[in-house]
């Protein structure tokens, strides 16, 4: 069950930077910060579930997300991964609904949260934040249409590489600059690329037989970025 944390300060936190409410005059923060809760949730848990309705909006401050929705077979297809900054929960609370997903912590994260009453406010204050909202908003149909495409027209091998890119891009390399900085299973990376595990197990050890990436247990280590563009059919 998610646990209370002390409230940080919207002024000088580092996950503002860039998220939804980067465009905030500094006279708008304390009122954000006096209508927030921060909690705490341990990996496996979640912040809310597919078809439950939406509450509030939540914002990223620390630790790592995975976006997701469940099939009629039970299986999951993850829709995105959020790290410090991003807002989930936001087109539910648009269209008045429920949640079109579920989000789960992948690591510790904790998580600043509004309510729907405080997001509503913050779209009728005025430009500052709904046009940092709809830049958002543009960038997620965005990533949503190039998905639609690479699954209907790329290899099983294109789409496990590009997903190895993808996690370096959204979470970056340990201190050793090779080791991802997510530790995550292989069925969740089946369930990014939309394919059966065991062809992603597949596709995995012959990326590490061409030397491109090192696999120890559940680290991923990235030896050849280089490679993984081209074997991906992305633009280096």
């Amino acid at each position: 069950m998610a646990q209370p944390l002390p409230i940080p300060d919207c002024a000088t936190c580092i996950s503002r930077v860039g998220s939804v409410f980067s465009n905030l005059a500094e006279s708008e923060l304390p009122v954000l910060n006096q209508n927030k809760v921060c909690r705490r949730y341990k990996r496996g848990e979640f912040l809310y579930l597919e078809g439950e309705p939406a509450a509030g909006l939540y914002c990223v401050h620390s630790g790592k997300i995975k976006v997701f929705k469940t099939g009629q077979d039970g299986r999951e297809q993850i829709l995105r991964l959020a790290k410090p900054g991003d807002a989930l929960g936001y087109r539910s609370l648009l269209d008045g609904g429920k949640h079109s997903s579920s989000s789960q912590a992948l690591e510790e994260t904790h998580v600043c949260f509004i309510s729907k009453q405080m997001f509503y406010s913050l779209v009728a204050s005025g430009p500052n934040f709904t046009l940092r909202l709809f830049e958002i908003l543009s960038d997620e149909l965005d990533n949503t249409e190039q998905r639609v495409v690479e699954m209907a027209q790329k290899s099983v091998l294109e789409r496990v590489a590009e997903t190895i890119l993808l996690l370096q891009n959204t979470y970056g390399l340990k201190e050793d600059n090779r080791t991802l900085n997510v530790r995550i299973t292989r069925e969740d990376i089946a369930n990014i690329v939309g394919s059966a595990t065991e062809s992603v197990i597949r596709n995995l050890t012959h990326l590490k037989d061409q030397g491109m990436i090192e696999i120890r247990g559940r680290d991923i280590q990235v030896l050849d970025s280089s490679a993984l563009v081209r074997t991906a059919n992305l633009s280096d």
